[in-house]
C-alpha cells in the first residue's frame, strides 16, 4: 500500500491477494509436473488480460493510482511469455 497509496476495503486487498497467490501455486505446479499445460495457459491468459484491463480501466477513470499501469503493463508481458514464449520452449522440449 506504500506504493499504491491506501485502501479502504482492507479485507478486499487480502482477499485478492490470498486468490492470485492460489493461482500462482497452480501455475508453479502446473509448470513442475508433466501434464497438458493447455489449461494452465489458459488460466494464466485469462488472468492476464484480466488483471491488465482492471489496471487499465480504473487508473484510466482516475479509480486508482498510476502506478497501476505499470502493472497493466506488466501483465501484458507475462500475457507474451504465456503465449508467444512458453509454447516455443515446449517444441523445443526445454520443460
Amino acid at each position: 500500500m506504500e506504493v499504491t497509496g491506501p485502501k479502504t476495503d482492507i479485507w478486499l486487498v487480502k482477499t485478492v491477494s490470498l486468490l492470485l497467490l492460489s493461482v500462482s501455486l497452480c501455475f508453479i505446479t502446473g509448470l513442475l509436473i508433466k501434464t497438458d499445460r493447455r489449461p494452465l495457459i489458459i488460466l494464466a491468459t485469462a488472468c492476464c488480460i484480466s488483471l491488465a484491463s482492471i489496471d487499465f480501466y480504473y487508473a484510466g477513470k482516475k479509480i486508482i493510482s498510476p502506478v497501476y499501469y505499470v502493472d497493466g503493463i506488466l501483465q501484458l508481458i507475462f500475457l507474451f511469455v504465456w503465449i508467444i514464449i512458453l509454447p516455443r520452449i515446449k517444441k523445443q522440449g526445454l520443460y
